[in-house]
């Protein structure tokens, strides 16, 4: 990752699963601006969804102002507003955190639409490399499994490049975001990532989160037998400043 000033940065634990959901529901997700993007992973009448559990370790503005949270989102890769088709995005349509102080910051300054949420995990981990075998709760208002996530990590611990189909799907996770503002505007963000440590990963996914279509549960096999698949994965990251987007009437 290119060494440059960024008001937000830091390191995040991560479990990650591929995955894929009917078109239809995908784009029940998406405001009226932005489109799915033509894509080969996946069946026509499907469209991939990156689902990551993070534990992050953010800095703001600078070094000593640490936070550590945890957080679950539905990110949905390969999207672009309908003016401007050449250029791809990612966008969360919503994040699951547990810091309250996150939630207020991401609202006010970066416009993003987090929640507050309850996680658990079994056993209790730091990182998503303390234990081969993790499971992950998270509640959400009066729902006491929002979430469930069972990952079983499996093989050894490399480098991206030892996982070819994550080297393959990765340039879509590593595109600029779509901003999900709660005030219903349209903000942009230059967001990268610099992957470290991976391992394959099966990852079983059983969701009913209300502000999401219903989904059915999802058996994700690892990486490492197939592109739409799991792994956990350490990594850096960098926001820049959000800036506004109008697209073009």
């Amino acid at each position: 990752m290119k060494k440059k000033w960024t008001p937000l940065w830091g390191t995040a634990s991560s479990v990650m699963a591929i995955s894929s959901m009917k078109k239809s529901d995908v784009k029940k997700m998406l405001p009226p601006d932005i489109a799915l993007t033509a894509q080969s992973f996946t069946a026509p009448d499907e469209h991939p969804i990156v689902f990551q559990l993070n534990k992050q370790k953010i800095r703001i503005l600078l070094p000593i102002f640490t936070i550590n949270y945890y957080e679950f989102i539905p990110l949905i890769p390969l999207v672009h507003f309908k003016d401007n088709p050449s250029k791809n995005y990612q966008m969360s349509p919503i994040l699951y955190v547990s810091s309250r102080l996150i939630v207020l910051g991401a609202r006010i300054v970066w416009h993003l639409n987090k929640v507050f949420a309850n996680f658990s995990f079994t056993p209790k981990v730091k990182t998503m490399f303390d234990a081969q075998d993790i499971l992950a709760k998270i509640s959400r208002k009066d729902i006491s499994d929002a979430v469930s996530l069972q990952v079983n990590g499996e093989g050894f611990v490399g480098t991206m490049a030892d996982f070819p189909y994550l080297v393959e799907f990765e340039p879509y996770l590593n595109t600029d975001a779509i901003i999900n503002s709660p005030s219903n505007q349209y903000w942009t963000a230059v967001y990268r990532i610099a992957p470290a440590e991976v391992q394959g990963a099966p990852v079983h996914i059983d969701l009913n989160m209300p502000e999401l279509p219903k989904l059915q549960e999802a058996n994700v096999p690892s990486i490492a037998k197939a592109l739409m698949g799991g792994f956990k994965i350490n990594f850096r990251w960098t926001l820049q400043w959000p800036r506004k987007y109008v697209p073009k009437s």
